[in-house]
């Protein structure tokens, strides 16, 4: 295209397309905010605003697809990009860049295996933090969520849940043991959380809950249906959450109070559930600007991001 030529429709929109890919959530450490974009764009600010450095990423293929998050680990940025690379926080530099790590749609966790700190990645890869060696790959895939780690155990929410144990020692070749595996119903994008040995977690289009027992694989929560094909009963995993909507995607994902579990639909509906064993449904509140991600609590207030505003929920001082 020659500097006099337009742009065609088409290349205006996969232009703003990109534009548009600010999936991923800006992490700070205390005194350093870092932001990444779709396209590769990363940037540092102190807690005033000021620009601490800026550079590009170009180690995607499919940018438009990067929706994993960064993550603070000392005076290390850890990014997922096409694969897993991490950056001085100070000045933007790559420290190591672990090339056959393998990105997902979802956040890697940080863990320590040992006195070890490790990266586990969605697609299974669990990668040293000090020097980005792979000790392992492809222990499991979890296409949206992030690993849930709870002491020794790693768990992963696909259609195909699992729980495995973290070896003793990291190192090299060392292999996850498999504790169990359960199937599950529907499409799953939030990620799972923990509390006294219960994984609590969204299925994203129905808005149904999954309880499921950490030590056992059992899920807690079902529904009973009759197959469209058979006419005869069935079981499957879930339960409907009461007030939430059918979702395009629920993305956010559920967080917990001390006696309770949030749970969020993309229309803005916030449901109330106890803690427990048994569903249990307390309130419904609404926001009509929608939910646009996980929210986060700061004390006894609640940081909601909706797709218009930001707002702090609590009570009034």
């Amino acid at each position: 295209m020659t500097s006099e030529e337009e742009p065609s429709e088409k290349s205006q929109t996969n232009k703003m397309s990109f534009i548009k890919q600010s999936t991923p959530t800006p992490t700070s450490n205390g005194s350093l905010v870092f932001y990444i974009n779709a396209m590769g764009l990363c940037a540092c600010y102190d807690l005033q605003g000021g620009q601490k450095w800026i550079r590009i990423i170009e180690t995607a293929e499919e940018e438009v697809h990067f929706t994993s998050s960064p993550i603070f680990v000392g005076d290390k940025i850890i990014v997922s990009w096409g694969c897993l690379i991490a950056l001085d926080a100070n000045d933007g530099r790559t420290l190591w860049k672990a090339a056959d790590a393998k990105s997902t749609y979802g956040t890697p966790v940080i863990a320590n295996i040992g006195d070890e700190p490790v990266a586990v990645t969605p697609s299974g890869d669990i990668v040293r933090l000090v020097d980005g060696e792979i000790l392992c790959s492809g222990q499991f895939k979890s296409s949206y969520t992030t690993p849930l780690i709870e002491g020794k155990f790693v768990y992963v929410i696909d259609i195909k849940a699992r729980a495995m144990e973290l070896p003793a020692k990291a190192e090299k070749g060392m292999v996850l043991k498999e504790l169990w595996v359960t199937s599950l119903s529907g499409e799953f994008m939030a990620s799972p959380i923990y509390r006294d040995g219960l994984i609590y977690t969204i299925e994203t289009k129905h808005s149904r809950l999954h309880t499921i027992d950490a030590k056992t694989g059992e899920v807690l929560t079902v529904t009973k249906a009759v197959d469209e094909v058979t006419k005869k009963e069935k079981t499957e995993s879930g339960v409907k959450i009461g007030g939430l909507a059918r979702a395009w995607y629920a993305y956010g994902s559920p967080v917990t109070t001390r006696r309770n579990a949030l749970f969020f639909d993309d229309a803005g509906n916030t449901a109330v559930l106890e803690l427990g064993r048994k569903y249990q449904l307390t309130r419904v509140n609404k926001l009509e600007d929608g939910c646009a991600g996980t929210p986060f609590f700061i004390g006894d207030k609640i940081i909601i991001r909706g797709s218009k505003s930001v707002y702090c929920i609590g009570e009034k001082p």
